[in-house]
């Protein structure tokens, strides 16, 4: 099936989509029956310019019954609105995208990005959401993995570049509370090679306010090209870390202890419950 990008007219609202079945799954852009963009925009970002939405993605969260993920992106300008849909155009791909580069390498260009999760029977509400758009820095200060070179070093933090998809694995926090995640990326290409970067977001319901309770790197993959062959071809070198998350059985507060493990590898990362933080934080 050939993949393409187009406009959607919803309600007088231009929206971005896209025909990628990958990434409809990811970020659920097929919305689910009953439910359209101009509903999750009314709900969950109902300050925001509707002509600016450049994503409104809605999917089914099967931890609780009725209950969906919703996420709306929007681009701060109609300029930054223009080159999103030129991305999404010439990479057959719909994209939560901010920006690192485009002719401003270094810098970041932000974006509105809310988040919710919402019920659906009859009607459509909203269970919990974020007070504001969400504006999340990762950092590689409690990672083994590579980091991008937008940090200066490895203590620094970034916002994501990519809102790629959901992540909704049973991350069993409590006996009666399970978080969702959300993963972001970043991607540098550059002659010869290439680097990718990933992390992943976790979000939880406490009374109505989804809070980001962990914020970690996931996976790493640099491509460096190296010295030419005397038959025109180059030599490269690939460096690739990946991590898992593993809920442990042992608590702290009530909460599971959490360690972030290397796959296939000997590093790991306990992450234990902060009370006064109300979010994972490194332990012992």
């Amino acid at each position: 099936m050939k993949k393409r990008a187009f406009l959607y007219m919803v309600s007088n609202l231009t929206i971005l989509f896209c025909t990628s079945l990958t990434f409809a799954a990811a970020l659920g852009t097929n919305l689910p029956k009953g439910i359209t963009a101009q509903q999750i925009i009314r709900l969950i970002a109902p300050q925001s310019n509707d002509s600016l939405a450049t994503l409104v993605g809605c999917k089914k969260w099967p931890h609780r019954p009725n209950t969906f993920i919703a996420i709306a992106c929007f681009s701060p300008d109609l300029e930054r609105f223009e080159h999103y849909f030129l991305y999404a155009h010439e990479n057959k791909a719909c994209a939560c995208k901010g920006g690192y580069g485009n002719g401003n390498v270094g810098g970041y260009i932000h974006k509105q990005v809310f988040l919710a999760m919402l019920e659906y029977t009859d009607t459509l509400k909203i269970l919990a959401s974020c007070e504001e758009a969400i504006d999340i820095k990762i950092s590689w200060e409690n990672s083994q993995l590579n980091h991008p070179n937008f940090l200066d070093n490895e203590n620094d933090s970034i916002y994501p570049d990519t809102y790629s998809s959901f992540d909704f694995a049973k991350y069993q926090i409590r006996d009666d509370q399970i978080a969702f995640g959300v993963r972001v990326s970043w991607n540098e290409g550059y002659a010869g090679g290439g680097e990718d970067f990933g992390a992943l977001l976790l979000f939880a319901d406490f009374d109505g306010n989804l809070l980001n309770i962990l914020s970690e790197p996931m996976h790493s993959s640099q491509l460096f090209a190296g010295e030419w062959n005397d038959d025109g071809t180059r030599m490269h070198t690939e460096e690739e870390g990946k991590n898992i998350v593993i809920i442990q059985k042992t608590k702290t507060d009530g909460y599971y202890d959490i360690v972030i493990k290397e796959s296939g590898g000997k590093w790991k990362k306990r992450f234990v419950w902060s009370t006064a933080r109300s979010r994972y934080l490194p332990g012992n």
